[in-house]
């Protein structure tokens, strides 16, 4: 397939389908407040289902590696926690700086 008919399919694609909407909604100021109260719905409605110990044991799993010196075998959930702190910290500093 084409560089050319990819761009017509999408072009035909974009007129069938209306994304405004939704990228509306994207830009507006509330919108990560929707989706974060929707994420935590779910990741309560999963936590109470029997879904919950299986997620339990993939949150308990380690993985990374140790070399020497360094030692970086985590949970995923230490992974997880780690990561989500770098990008709020990094979300505060560019809202201070703005």
């Amino acid at each position: 397939m084409g560089k050319r008919q990819r761009v017509r399919i999408f072009t035909r694609m974009n007129k069938i389908i209306n994304l405004k909407p939704f990228k509306e909604f994207l830009q507006s100021e509330f919108a990560g407040g929707i989706i974060l109260l929707g994420c935590v719905i779910v990741s309560l409605i999963i936590a109470n289902s029997p879904l919950g110990p299986g997620l339990e044991n993939i949150l308990d799993t380690e993985f990374g590696f140790i070399s020497g010196a360094i030692d970086l075998k985590y949970s995923t959930l230490t992974w997880i926690n780690d990561g989500l702190m770098v990008i709020f910290f990094l979300l505060v500093g560019l809202e201070i700086k703005r």
